[in-house]
């Protein structure tokens, strides 16, 4: 009732509001007719959906976490063609920075959405309903993300957080609408060169990857050795025959055991040819996945930073998320050590 009351307020004579769960459909299901070109929404966050629902979804990108069912709603339905379809969307921090899952399903939403800006909100906007930090997502189908605008929205002066009784207001907003026409960094916006960071992750993730797919090459080399040989271990123990002589049946023998060492020196190498791969595998994605955190920080509100040229914060940032991901590859090393 209220919502229809809103949507008649704002001048829509005939709303038209579905009040069953939008993520009970079936994801695959949907196509042209399900298409939209606006998308305006604040999907809940922090909750859990039931198995029925994340069983709607594609299995490899499977979660329970409402916010990301969402996502790949939206998604799915903006419209591609002729006019691409928009959104704005409100998230949790958790959506920019969250790996697995959440890394695979921003990963599909720069590979084939443009993300051109998020709007970082300030302190209490929700209150006080939810303390968590919040962005609007703004992207539509007009193709891959290059570049992504970020503009951090500052607290009205003498103010430290919004509260039920003095949210925000409209005019809060007043000098991001007047940037967003006329786009300069400045001391609330920055940038964030997607595509230059994803060719970059690429070419170091790269030798990891082929390392890794050389290790598994030879790995599977080394299981198809150890197979040969216990079949001529089993062929050798089947030669060996009650009428034979006892120094040709200790012949036998001790060729099954030369054969046996084989198996086992061919065994450890592949044991050890695995976890090369794998270790070569994690550092690759740690390298890569990186990118996928677009839970980056303003610049220009690091006093070191201050007097750095635009290439030169890039840079550092950049190194900054290569060191981050070697750390992580060493960590996924000494976990897979331990196993």
């Amino acid at each position: 009732m209220l919502a229809h009351m809103s949507l008649l307020l704002h001048g829509f004579e005939y709303p038209d509001i579905d009040d069953g769960n939008s993520l009970r459909f079936t994801l695959s299901e949907m196509g042209e007719k399900d298409w939209v070109d606006v998308i305006l929404t604040n999907p809940p966050f922090g909750g859990e959906e039931e198995d029925r629902i994340k069983n709607n979804f594609p299995p490899d990108r499977q979660t329970k976490e409402t916010a990301l069912l969402f996502l790949q709603l939206i998604m799915r339905r903006l419209r591609q063609r002729p006019k691409p379809g928009r959104a704005a969307v409100v998230f949790p921090n958790g959506v920019l920075f969250g790996d697995n899952t959440c890394a695979k399903l921003k990963e599909d939403l720069l590979k084939d959405f443009n993300l051109h800006t998020i709007v970082r909100l300030p302190k209490g906007v929700f209150a006080p309903y939810t303390d968590i930090p919040t962005n609007l997502l703004f992207f539509d189908r007009s193709g891959q993300t290059d570049e992504i605008w970020y503009y951090e929205l500052p607290l009205p002066e003498g103010r430290k957080t919004y509260t039920k009784t003095k949210p925000i207001q409209d005019k809060d907003f007043a000098e991001c609408v007047a940037w967003w026409k006329n786009r300069e960094e400045n001391g609330q916006a920055y940038k964030y060169n997607f595509r230059e960071a994803y060719k970059q992750a690429r070419k170091e993730a790269t030798p990891h990857w082929d390392a890794a797919k050389k290790a598994e090459k030879t790995a599977y080399q080394l299981a198809k050795t150890v197979k040969q040989l216990t079949d001529k271990i089993q062929g050798l123990q089947n030669s060996i025959l009650d009428f034979l002589p006892p120094k040709e049946v200790a012949q036998i023998k001790n060729q099954i055991q030369l054969v046996k060492d084989e198996v086992k020196q061919a065994q450890t190498e592949e044991q050890s040819q695995r976890q090369i791969a794998k270790v070569e595998n994690a550092k690759g994605d740690a390298i890569y996945g990186a990118i996928y955190n677009l839970d980056r920080k303003s610049p220009n509100n690091q006093q070191d930073f201050e007097h750095l040229p635009p290439e030169q914060l890039v840079a550092d940032i950049l190194q900054k998320d290569r060191r981050i991901a070697e750390i992580m590859g060493e960590i996924q090393q000494l976990l897979a050590g331990a196993e």
